[in-house]
């Protein structure tokens, strides 16, 4: 649990959004940070493996939890890919918002410092990101 002190801004197609839209008036909020870049035609492989094995989450509701998918790619090659699996989860776009990068989800040393699961990459030479 983190707490989030910047309002960043989400879309779908016409409907802008702040993060705290994103709880839907409920208490808690699970994202999935669903990797698809906006240079992208389809998401992230092993990302939409894990949303097609979802399943029911109807239990969150009764647990005052919200779920969203959100992603970098635009909110309309998001709803695209929604439609061609058959997805019924709320998915958002925050392209151009700081999002990624305040949660160290986007590795750009030019735009924040290179982080990854929150430490410092040149600090923490135990692993490795490629690519």
């Amino acid at each position: 649990m983190v707490k989030v002190t910047k309002d960043h801004g989400f879309t779908k197609p016409g409907d802008p959004r702040r993060f705290l839209d994103l709880f839907a008036g409920r208490q808690q909020l699970i994202v999935y940070h669903f990797m698809f870049d906006p240079s992208w035609d389809a998401g992230c492989p092993l990302c939409t493996e894990y949303v097609n094995d979802l399943g029911d989450l109807k239990m969150l509701q009764d647990c005052n939890t919200a779920f969203a998918l959100v992603s970098r790619a635009s909110s309309a090659k998001l709803e695209a890919y929604k439609a061609l699996k058959g997805w019924r989860w709320p998915w958002f776009s925050f392209s151009g918002s700081s999002f990624n990068y305040g949660f160290r989800v986007t590795i750009d040393a030019s735009v924040a410092a290179a982080t990854y699961n929150y430490h410092e990459i040149a600090a923490d030479t135990s692993f490795e990101v490629s690519g």
